[in-house]
């Protein structure tokens, strides 16, 4: 559907045609004025809060003492409805109008010439507080601005309006009926106060979240992660005027609901939406998810390709998450937050040791993993000279932004088959962008199913938001018990920082015996770290001012997503850096009760090389570990695959195959259950770590 104008729109409600000079809303007659007033203050009746819009350049305006209809021209100040750039957001220092052709003011007076509109402005009033456009406050359709002769100019429609039964009755209805994104309902939902949404506007953002999670088209998720941040000018005391991009709360609460979507597909092993599902499925999903309730039917689709679906689930949500970690971003004039983001396809093959094995590769036995490339805009903070340009010299020294493109490589892999290709495809890319691999900053997130999905509902508000951060940022896992956890535990997570790149390897195959996605992002440049003091000189001239109010009067201001520098370096490094984000499959906790069990009663026997026999051994005992206690969780898991034998190997490589006596030969595999009784397994044979995840008895 085309866009129209305020005018066309009055006219097609009208059922008018176009005059000579197309459509003019002076040519209206009173009762044609009338009947667009009626039409707009029913609808404002009707929908309430739900039709507060934001003024754009070309909204219709009207004077209580005033005869005719006039059209806001208001000035481009680089925020839009969409990314067609025609929808120019208004802000309170926009009072330039046609007049409104005669005034009641002047009716008593003698001279024609007197009843002619003289508008003498005041200053916009009931504005949208909340909202800076280009440092200063937006305006709405319940603002208005009173003239000094008496009259009161209001808005009649907000500039958006362009078919009111297609346009303005689907609101928060962002998905069309041919499946395209409306971005102009998207902006209004991530602009919006989330502590005054109505429930339905609530579940609008969840909504956003789980499409966001399931969008395969890269385009419609730059244009969406763009419109997650508004933009603002900083001019005083500063090197050079620049933008910042401060993400908004409410992107952040659509990020966690988008994480929170994935672990609740991950945890129930089903799909049940893909990017052209229709409104109706979103919305039954939507319920679903907010209970909770993993008895929604999934898509027809096979147990590999659910497992696939998943892992590109997690891609966009990791992709989410960097951009949510980078919290407020600096650039240019111009700039999006978002330079650039494409995909593509690559292959990996597990290596194999003997010719037979290299022929199956050969066949085809590969792997296609997809990945992401962001590009992003940023600016480090730090002193600057400055100079006048005029007379060629150094003038002083500011506090000042060094800008610069953030490049990050995102993938998502959850196969322990191809781990050593995986190894290789990793160091691939860390050579290609120049990094040194064994000095890799690297930071795992782990956590469980048991995802506090109840900490993103929207029932917290107001502090839901910044709840759900944490569950984006940490997969924090709180809230709800699992079913499947006996003993009601709540897993909480921990960020584990390795420095080498195998580690990460280590990790992701664990992962992959333990029944876990994982997601991966490699940041391709040099991770410069703010100067603090700078920012503490800088921020003595916001005078004791919130950061809101210093970025409204043109002042830059620091982070605010993550404040502390200690996790600031944790997560994102002051080197290349390299995380790993980690969430359960379903059986994951079932995988975890299995190893327990097997650990403690299996037993392996047989004789050495020499003949001699060697009595049935516990795994820990055959290996020169310590005796087994039971593990409760990830955490626990992951510390005990980083303890060492008694010969100085790590557990998880000691476990990488187990035989007869931790010599890695064949023995007679036995369970031993707890009442005595015996069940051979292998007469001759060995384990995999993989299948000590495995119920083997």
């Amino acid at each position: 559907m085309s866009e129209k104008n305020q005018a066309e729109w009055i006219y097609e409600v009208l059922g008018k045609k176009k005059g000579v000079f197309g459509a003019s809303i002076r040519e209206l007659t009173d009762a044609e004025e009338k009947k667009i007033k009626d039409k707009m203050l029913q609808y404002w009746k009707e929908h309430n809060d739900e039709s507060t819009e934001f003024l754009v350049n070309g909204a219709i305006l009207c004077c209580s003492r005033g005869s005719d209809y006039s059209t806001l021209n208001s000035a481009d100040h680089g925020v839009y409805t969409d990314s067609s750039e025609t929808g120019a957001l208004a802000n309170i220092d926009d009072k330039k109008f046609d007049g409104f052709v005669s005034c009641s003011k002047w009716n008593e007076e003698p001279l024609v010439a007197k009843h002619s509109c003289r508008f003498k402005l005041g200053e916009w009033r009931n504005v949208r507080k909340n909202v800076s456009i280009n440092g200063k406050y937006a305006l709405d359709t319940n603002s208005y601005l009173p003239c000094k002769h008496g009259g009161i100019i209001s808005p009649v429609t907000s500039g958006q309006e362009y078919t009111l039964s297609k346009s303005y009755n689907k609101y928060p209805k962002f998905l069309n009926d041919d499946g395209t994104v409306d971005e102009l309902i998207v902006k209004k939902l991530l602009l919006r106060n989330v502590s005054v949404m109505k429930e339905n506007e609530k579940d609008a953002l969840i909504k956003l979240g789980m499409y966001l999670c399931v969008c395969e088209d890269v385009e419609i998720l730059k244009k969406i992660i763009n419109c997650g941040y508004i933009t603002s000018q900083y001019n005083r005391n500063i090197a050079e005027s620049g933008i910042q991009f401060t993400i908004l709360d409410n992107f952040i609460y659509v990020a966690s609901w988008a994480e929170a979507y994935c672990r609740f597909c991950a945890s129930a092993g089903k799909v049940p939406l893909v990017q052209n599902s229709n409104w109706f499925r979103y919305v039954e999903v939507c319920k679903y998810l907010k209970e909770n309730n993993k008895s929604i039917v999934g898509l027809n689709m096979g147990v590999d390709q659910v497992w696939e679906n998943i892992e590109n689930m997690f891609l966009n949500v990791k992709l989410l998450e960097t951009m949510v970690t980078a919290g407020n971003l600096y650039g240019k004039n111009g700039e999006n937050a978002i330079v650039d983001l494409t995909t593509k396809i690559a292959t990996i093959a597990e290596k194999k040791e003997n010719e037979k094995e290299k022929e199956e590769v050969a066949e085809g036995i590969s792997k296609n993993i997809k990945t992401y490339t962001l590009q992003y805009i940023d600016g480090r903070m730090e002193n600057k000279t400055v100079r006048d340009k005029g007379l060629g010299y150094t003038t002083g020294i500011l506090p000042g932004f060094v800008t610069y493109i953030h490049k990050v490589h995102l993938f998502s892999f959850s196969d322990d088959d191809f781990m050593s290709g995986m190894s290789d495809f990793i160091e691939n890319i860390v050579k290609s962008i120049g990094a040194n691999i064994s000095g890799v900053a690297t930071a795992i997130n782990y956590g469980t199913a048991a995802v506090s999905i109840a900490m993103a509902n929207p029932i917290f508000a107001p502090i839901s938001a910044p709840i759900g951060l944490i569950c984006t940022l940490l997969s924090t896992s709180s809230g709800f018990v699992d079913a499947m956890r006996s003993d009601g535990e709540t897993e909480y997570s921990k960020v584990l920082a390795i420095k080498e790149i195998n580690k990460c390897i280590n990790m992701s195959y664990l992962g992959g015996c333990i029944g876990l996605y994982t997601a991966y992002a490699c940041h391709e440049i040099y991770q410069p770290e703010d100067r603090m003091d700078v920012w503490d000189t800088y921020k003595k001239n916001y005078k004791g001012k919130t950061d809101v109010k210093a970025r409204m009067e043109g002042y830059a201001t620091p982070d605010t997503i993550l404040k502390d520098i200690n996790v600031v370096k944790q997560k994102l490094g002051q080197d290349y850096s390299y995380s790993i984000s980690v969430i359960d499959s379903e059986d994951t906790i079932q995988r975890l009760k299995n190893f327990n069990d097997n650990m403690m009663h299996i037993r392996i026997s047989g004789e050495n090389g020499a003949g001699i026999p060697i009595p049935p051994k516990t795994i820990s005992e055959g290996e020169g570990m310590e005796e087994f206690q039971e593990i409760k969780n990830l955490e626990d898991l992951i510390a005990y695959m980083n303890k060492l034998t008694k010969k100085g190997k790590y557990y998880l490589y000691a476990l990488a195959v187990i035989g007869l006596d931790g010599s890695g030969a064949s023995g007679r595999i036995a369970y031993i259950s707890d009442n005595g009784e015996e069940k051979i397994l292998r007469d001759s044979g060995r384990l995999s770590l993989f299948e000590l995840f495995e119920k083997l008895h």
